[in-house]
C-alpha cells in the first residue's frame, strides 16, 4: 500500500481519507488479489533475473521523472531515488522487487494474449451530435430534430457521390475522428462502443452508407469498410492496448478465482451476539 501510496497520488488520497473508508477497504482486497496473484504468477515463472534488469531500469526512469518534476510542496526536488522514498514506509529492495513482480505479470500476460484474436471492425462515420442542454465547448447548440435533419442531409450527400472525407471534415462533431476521414477501429464486443454503434457495425453491409443511427452521443452516419478475426497484435496501438487491458483483466480474476481460490486477506467479520 506505501508503494502504491509513493506511485500514485490519487490511491494515496483514497486511503488516507477517513470518509473514504469503504472504498478504501475495497482498494484493500483488491491489492491483496493483486498481490497474491502476482506471488503465485512469479512462482510459475521463475527466472528472476531477467525481469531484475527491466526494473531497475524502470527505478532509473522514475529517478529521472522525480528529478524533472518539481514536488508538490515547493521544496526542492529529490537528490536522487533514495532520498525520494525515505520515510515512505518501504525500502529500495521492497520498492524493485514490486517492479520485478510487475514485469514477470505482464511477461505472463504476453505468453497468454500470444496468438489472440477479437473480432476487429473499421468504420467511417460522422457525428451530428445533439446538444440540447449545454453544448460542448466547440460544438453548436442543437435540438434531437436538428440533429436528424443534418444527420440526414449528410447521407443524402454521400449517397450522390460525396467525398467522406471532406463531409466529416465540415459535418462530424467527433473530434477523434473528423481529420482522419471518420475513421474509427475497434472491436466488436459488448463495450468498445456504445450498443447501438456496435450493433450497427456488426450488421451493416460492407461498403453501405446507413441511415442515422442514434446513440447518447447524436446521430451517426457510418459506412462499415472492414470486419475480421485479427490477432491482437496486430490491431492498431489504441485498440490493442485497451483488449490487453481487457484481456488481461479477465484472466488474471479468473486465476485469482480458480486456482488461488481467493476471497479475502481481510479479517472476518465478528458473529453478532444474540
Amino acid at each position: 500500500m506505501n508503494i502504491y501510496s509513493f506511485l500514485d497520488p490519487q490511491f494515496a488520497m483514497i486511503v488516507s481519507d477517513p470518509s473514504l473508508k469503504e472504498k478504501s477497504n475495497e482498494m484493500k482486497t483488491q491489492l491483496a488479489q493483486e498481490l497474491a496473484g502476482q506471488l503465485y504468477i512469479a512462482d510459475k515463472l521463475g527466472g528472476e533475473e531477467k525481469y531484475r534488469k527491466q526494473a531497475d531500469q524502470t527505478m532509473v526512469e522514475i529517478e529521472k521523472q522525480l528529478k524533472a518534476a518539481p514536488p508538490a510542496d515547493g521544496g526542492n526536488p529529490p537528490k536522487n531515488l533514495d532520498e525520494a522514498i525515505k520515510g515512505k514506509g518501504f525500502t529500495k529492495d521492497q520498492l524493485r522487487n514490486f517492479f520485478i513482480r510487475t514485469s514477470q505479470l505482464n511477461s505472463y500476460f504476453e505468453q497468454k494474449l500470444k496468438d489472440k484474436q477479437f473480432d476487429y471492425v473499421k468504420v467511417n462515420h460522422i457525428l451530428v451530435a445533439v446538444n440540447e442542454g449545454e453544448a460542448q465547448p466547440g460544438q453548436p447548440k442543437r435540438t434531437d430534430a436538428e440533429a436528424k435533419k443534418r444527420a440526414d442531409e449528410v447521407k443524402k450527400k454521400l449517397e450522390t457521390g460525396g467525398d467522406f472525407a471532406k463531409l466529416a471534415k465540415e459535418y462530424s462533431d467527433d473530434p477523434g475522428s473528423k481529420d482522419k476521414g471518420g475513421l474509427i477501429e475497434g472491436s466488436l464486443e459488448e463495450g468498445f462502443f456504445v450498443p447501438q454503434f456496435t450493433n450497427a457495425a456488426k450488421t451493416l453491409p460492407l461498403g453501405k452508407i446507413s441511415d442515422p443511427v442514434k446513440t447518447d452521443y447524436g446521430y451517426h452516419v457510418m459506412k462499415v469498410i472492414e470486419r475480421k478475426k485479427q490477432a491482437i497484435d496486430k490491431a492498431p496501438e489504441d485498440v490493442k492496448q485497451e483488449l490487453k487491458n481487457r484481456r488481461s483483466t479477465e484472466i488474471f480474476e479468473q486465476l485469482v478465482k480458480n486456482e488461488l481460490q481467493f476471497k479475502s486477506f481481510l479479517p472476518a467479520p465478528k458473529p453478532e451476539k444474540k
